[in-house]
């Protein structure tokens, strides 16, 4: 193999060892403070069994869809998390 080849399949495998690091707020102490405590949220009722990240993105589609289609201007924009 080409040495080029070697350095950059290297540098994919070690790029996708990082990647959850990377996804951590990086930006914490820099642009704002960091957080003194972490919260995780609990719902107050119960989840679907089959409900999963398409069936939420395929509900705030339609409902963005739905209010896009009025003849007048929104007053809100939904957006998903």
């Amino acid at each position: 193999m080409r040495p080029t080849i070697i350095v950059a399949l290297a540098l994919v495998l070690a790029g996708a060892t990082l990647r959850p690091a990377l996804a951590q707020d990086t930006q914490a102490g820099y642009y704002y403070p960091k957080p003194k405590s972490i919260e995780t949220y609990q719902a107050r009722v119960a989840t679907l069994p089959d409900s999963d990240r398409s069936r939420r993105l395929g509900f705030v589609t339609g409902l963005a869809k739905e209010i896009a289609g009025k003849p007048y201007a929104a007053s809100y924009l939904v957006f998903a998390k």
